[in-house]
This record gives C-alpha cells, sequence and structure tokens, in this order.
C-alpha cells in the first residue's frame, strides 16, 4: 500500500502487517493523484510530469508530458496509464 503526501511532494509504502510506514520517496512539488499498475507506482503533478517510483529500488524518475495534470490511472487490462489533461489559470 502507498500513501502520497501532497504537501511535502513525497510517496511513501505502508507495510500494514508490520504497521510501518517507509521512508518518503520525492515525486514533484505539486503532485495530483497516485496509481499503481504493471509493478511501478506513478504520480501525476501539477506542474507536467508524470513520476514513476520503483518500489524495490525505492528511486523515482520523472516523464515530462506538459499541461496541468490532474489525475492518473493504471488500466491493467491494457497496461496503460491514463493521465487527466487539464487546469486553467488560478
Amino acid at each position: 500500500m502507498w500513501v502520497l503526501d501532497r504537501f511535502s511532494g513525497t510517496v511513501a509504502a505502508i507495510d500494514p502487517g508490520a504497521n510501518a510506514l517507509g521512508g518518503a520517496i520525492r515525486v514533484g512539488d505539486r503532485p495530483t493523484g497516485i496509481a499503481a499498475g504493471d509493478g511501478d507506482v506513478w504520480v501525476s503533478d501539477s506542474g507536467g510530469s508524470v513520476w514513476r517510483v520503483d518500489p524495490v529500488t525505492q528511486s523515482s524518475s520523472e516523464v515530462p508530458v506538459g499541461g496541468p495534470l490532474t489525475a492518473v490511472a493504471f488500466d491493467p487490462a491494457r497496461k496503460t496509464l491514463w493521465l487527466c489533461v487539464g487546469g486553467g489559470p488560478g
């Protein structure tokens, strides 16, 4: 299980069996959504990037896609990552 902290721009793994929170992994300045799929955790950012988090190495990598992203979802049947691009001024 994963938790997104929008204020600090981090995600962390939760181990429900041990009732423990893992270390924080940086995922941008303005994260908007989180999804898991295909062995990775994906985080959308209103700055226009999606972040891939590798749960094994506990590392993240940024993929710039442009436009403010408001949400992310993973379709396991199609192995497709869906991003919602939106938002306006203000």
